[in-house]
């Protein structure tokens, strides 16, 4: 099962400003939907904050299995919780891949596990003073693919990093 990371970042590595996505890509939301959906066996991971940001009509996301990382007692209609990143190694076993689609903690938590061995990363050329940012790609990845878009007034590339 491939593991990685999927995240879309402006300049300053920037991914949400007061608890939303604050550009609207249609080639980023394509993108997504393509590389998270894969053949309809893949597995999406996400942070209580990143369940509730998206729209109801979005939730759970289809066409994949929705797990929710959260450690209070809660429930997430349509999703299954897991506490710890292990389980949702456990939970996503089967799956084609595992994609962690946010926040910034979980992608930290995720990115200190070695099984993580891929980032597909939209960068926005532009700076969208953003209140949540992740760390950026560390060291031990090299960039295999860079591919330019434009969409409306914003540009910038779709970027695959691999270890």
């Amino acid at each position: 099962m491939e593991v990685g990371l999927i995240v879309a970042a402006d300049r300053s590595e920037g991914i949400a400003k007061d608890g939303q996505i604050p550009w609207r890509l249609p080639s980023d939301m394509r993108h997504f939907r393509r590389m998270t959906t894969g053949t309809g066996h893949s597995t999406v991971l996400m942070g209580r904050t990143t369940w509730e940001s998206l729209p109801e009509r979005f939730r759970p996301l289809p066409g994949r299995r929705n797990l929710v990382l959260s450690r209070t007692a809660q429930a997430f209609p349509g999703a299954e919780q897991v506490a710890t990143f292990e389980a949702s190694l456990a939970a996503a076993a089967g799956s084609e891949a595992l994609w962690v689609i946010g926040g910034a903690q979980v992608y930290a938590m995720a990115l200190a596990h070695p099984t993580v061995t891929v980032i597909e990363l939209t960068r926005v050329d532009a700076d969208f003073g953003c209140d949540l940012r992740w760390a950026g790609v560390p060291a031990g990845f090299a960039q295999v693919r860079a591919t330019p878009f434009s969409d409306g007034a914003l540009s910038g590339t779709f970027e695959r990093w691999e270890r």
